[in-house]
Formats: C-alpha cells, sequence, structure tokens
C-alpha cells in the first residue's frame, strides 16, 4: 500500500535537513512529501526533486484555517493537473501546487 501525500508542518528546515527528512519518509512508500513551514515557506518532495515555495507575506485578516486553505488549494491543483491514486506528479505541477497553495491560502488580506 502506498500513501499518495504525507503532510508535515514544521519549524524552518534548510534544504539539505529537508531532503534528508523527505527522503526517509518517502523510503516508507509515500509518493510526495510536503513540508510547510510559516512564514519560511515550503517543501515538497516527489522522489526525485526537492522544491521550495516561497511564503508571501501579508497582513491577515486571521490566520485560523490557512493551513488547511493551504492544503485544499495545493491538493486542488495537483487533481486539476490530473493527479490519481497511485500517480507520481512532476516538479512542473508541484510547483504550481505550491503556489496555488500560498495564494489561496493568503487570499483574505487586509
Amino acid at each position: 500500500m502506498c500513501l499518495d501525500l504525507a503532510l508535515f508542518s514544521l519549524p524552518y528546515m534548510s534544504e539539505t535537513d529537508a531532503l534528508d527528512f523527505c527522503k526517509r519518509i518517502y523510503k516508507k512508500n509515500v509518493k510526495h512529501v510536503l513540508i510547510t513551514m510559516g512564514k519560511d515557506g515550503q517543501y515538497v518532495y516527489n522522489g526525485t526533486e526537492l522544491l521550495h515555495g516561497k511564503a508571501k507575506m501579508i497582513d491577515p485578516l486571521d490566520t485560523m484555517g490557512a493551513g488547511d486553505s493551504y492544503i485544499a488549494a495545493f491538493v486542488n491543483s495537483l487533481y486539476n493537473d490530473g493527479w490519481q491514486k497511485g500517480m507520481t506528479m512532476p516538479a512542473k505541477a508541484l510547483k504550481k501546487a505550491l503556489l496555488a497553495g500560498c495564494e489561496y491560502s493568503n487570499s483574505l488580506e487586509r
């Protein structure tokens, strides 16, 4: 059995530490590993590439649900790019999903 996406909300990690972490999780039969780090952005790993998404600094009305909004937009973007169970998504789709998550979770700024 395979897990299509594992999500972790962690404090800042260097690219090297993030890659090591993602590789350990990936070896447990996980197709994609997503790490969100608040203001420090996000990393996503698909078994071959570690991609970094930047956070957009805003003056939020409220941060309640920002993480939920992020993951919803991230997954929706992948789905719209044809993501199906067991499929590994290419870097282009993952970069687009990182941006979609960031944009949507920040959509209620002041």
